[in-house]
C-alpha cells in the first residue's frame, strides 16, 4: 500500500506525474493498493553499462532495463487504509466504477491466466504478459576501469529518494529513526550492524561473504549462521544460501535431498542462483540434459556464473559448440571472468566460430588482469581461477605448472578447499622442482 504522493512517485512508473495528479486526494486520506501476480522474469547478465559503449543518439538515455518481471496487476485507490490480499485487490480493480467508493482503478493482465502457467513454460500465457516490475540500472558516464572489482552477484535496485529506504519487497518506504536497511556487500561492518538491527537481506549478504570469502576468510559455520538467520526472517537469498551449504556440506552435515527441495522451491519463485543449484546437482548425478536446462534457465534469469556452467556442460558433452560459445559469451558480458577465459579458449581453437586470435587474446588478457587484481586484494576464488587457467583448464596451450601451483597455494591460504587439493596433488606428483608429499 502506498500512503502518500512521495511513495507513489518513488515506486511507480510515471509516478512523478501520477503523484502530482493525486497529491490533493492523498492528503485527504486516499490510499493506493497494489496487487500483482508474477509469472516469470528475464534479466540481462550486464552488470554495468558505460555511455561510451552506447551506439546511436543516446544523449538523453540515463538507464537500461536490467530485469523485467511479467504477470498481471491491479491498482485500486480508495479512502480505506485496509484491504485484503491480492485477490481482493484484483476483484475490486476489475469491478470498480465511478459510483463506487473504489473510485480509481486500473488493471493489466488476468490473474487466472498467470495461475495457469507452469515452471516448464518457455513463455508467459497470452493474458499474463504485463510488465509488473522493471529494475533499472544507471548508465555510467565513465568506462568501467579494468580494476577487477568483483561484480555483484545480482543487480541492485536503484537508490531510493532522500529519506526513503528499500523495503523487503523492493518498494521505497519512508525511513524510521533507527530502522535497518540493506547493506553493501563490500562493507562487512555495516552488514553486521544492519543484520543485528533486523535487516534479513543484510544477514543473507553476510552469509554469502563468509561462504565465498568476499572480504572475509571463508567460514562455513558463520555462513550457515547468517543464512539461517536470513531464511528464518523470510529472505529467499538466505534460504538459497542454506541450500548450497547443505549440498556441499559446508558448515553443516551434507543433506542433498534437503538442498534439492530448497533449490526447487526457490527456483520456482524465480531465484536465479537456486536454478543453478539444481543444475549443479543434476551435473553431479550425471544428468547432463537437466544440468544444461537449469543452467540456461538460471542464465536467462541473469546469473552470469550459470551461463559459464551451461557452456562448460555443453562443451563437456562435445555437442553444439555454437551454443556453448553463446553461453560463455553471456557469462563474460556479465563480468564472470571464468566465462571470458572459456570464451577465449574456444575462439583460439575455432570452436563455435571461426578462429579469432586478436579478439580472444584481448578478452583473455582483460579477464586475467581483473582476476590478478582481485586475487591481490585477497579474493581466494579469483586466485583459484587463475590457477585453473595456468593448469590448462581453459586451453592446454597455456599450461604453466609453476604458475598454477603458485596461485593454487594463494587460494588455499584464502580458504578455497578445491585449490588446496589441487596444490596437494601437484606437489605429490613432483611438480615444480621436487616432490613434497607432506606439504
Amino acid at each position: 500500500m502506498l500512503e502518500d504522493a512521495d511513495s507513489v512517485a518513488a515506486n511507480l512508473s510515471g509516478g512523478t506525474m501520477l503523484a502530482a495528479k493525486l497529491e490533493a486526494e492523498m492528503r485527504r486520506g486516499m490510499k493506493m493498493h497494489i496487487g500483482y501476480v508474477l509469472v516469470g522474469q528475464r534479466s540481462t547478465t550486464l552488470g554495468r553499462v558505460s555511455r561510451a559503449e552506447l551506439t546511436g543518439d543516446c544523449r538523453r538515455v540515463t538507464h537500461f532495463i536490467a530485469r523485467a518481471s511479467l504477470g498481471a496487476y491491479a491498482v485500486v485507490a480508495n479512502s480505506s487504509a485496509r484491504m485484503g490480499a491480492a485477490a481482493e485487490i484484483f476483484a475490486r480493480g476489475a469491478g470498480a466504477s465511478s459510483s463506487s467508493s473504489f473510485f480509481k482503478s486500473t488493471t493489466a493482465g488476468e490473474k487466472a491466466a498467470c495461475l495457469s502457467a507452469t515452471s516448464e513454460d518457455s513463455a508467459p500465457p497470452g493474458k499474463c504478459r504485463a510488465p509488473v516490475k522493471l529494475l533499472l540500472a544507471a548508465i555510467s558516464d565513465t568506462i568501467m576501469a579494468e580494476s577487477g572489482e568483483p561484480p555483484l552477484e545480482e543487480h541492485r535496485p536503484l537508490r531510493c529518494p532522500a529519506r526513503m529506504v528499500r523495503s523487503s519487497d523492493g518498494a521505497c518506504v519512508r525511513t524510521r529513526p533507527g530502522a535497518p536497511q540493506m547493506c553493501v556487500m563490500s562493507d562487512h561492518a555495516d552488514c553486521a550492524r544492519q543484520c543485528a538491527a533486523g535487516d534479513a537481506r543484510s544477514c543473507a549478504t553476510l552469509g554469502f561473504m563468509y561462504e565465498s570469502g568476499k572480504g572475509v576468510a571463508v567460514d562455513g559455520g558463520q555462513a550457515f549462521r547468517y543464512y539461517q538467520q536470513a531464511c528464518d526472517a523470510g529472505a529467499l537469498d538466505g534460504c538459497v544460501g542454506l541450500a548450497f551449504l547443505y549440498s556441499k556440506g559446508r558448515g553443516v552435515h551434507p543433506d542433498p535431498a534437503r538442498a534439492a527441495n530448497m533449490f526447487r522451491d526457490a527456483c520456482e519463485r524465480g531465484h536465479a542462483r537456486a536454478c543453478s543449484g539444481i543444475g549443479q546437482q543434476a551435473r553431479i548425478e550425471g544428468n547432463g540434459a537437466d544440468a544444461i536446462r537449469f543452467f540456461e534457465r538460471s542464465c536467462k534469469l541473469g546469473y552470469a556464473r550459470a551461463c559459464f556452467y551451461a557452456g562448460s556442460a555443453l562443451a563437456t558433452e562435445g555437442k553444439e559448440p555454437e551454443r556453448a560459445l553463446r553461453n560463455h559469451e553471456a557469462a563474460c558480458v556479465g563480468q564472470d571472468e571464468r566465462g571470458c577465459l572459456a570464451m577465449a579458449g574456444m575462439m583460439l581453437s575455432g570452436l563455435g566460430a571461426a578462429p579469432d586470435a586478436m579478439k580472444a587474446n584481448h578478452v583473455q588478457g582483460k579477464a586475467l588482469n581483473a582476476l590478478n587484481q582481485s586475487c591481490a586484494s585477497g579474493d581466494g576464488e579469483a586466485c583459484e581461477v587463475i590457477g585453473d587457467f595456468y593448469d590448462g583448464r581453459y586451453g592446454k596451450k597455456v599450461r604453466k605448472p609453476e604458475k598454477a601451483l603458485e596461485f593454487y597455494q594463494k587460494a588455499c591460504r584464502g580458504g578455497r578447499g578445491d585449490a588446496c587439493r589441487a596444490a596437494g596433488v601437484m606437489l605429490e606428483n613432483g611438480c615444480c622442482a621436487q616432490q613434497d608429499v607432506d606439504r
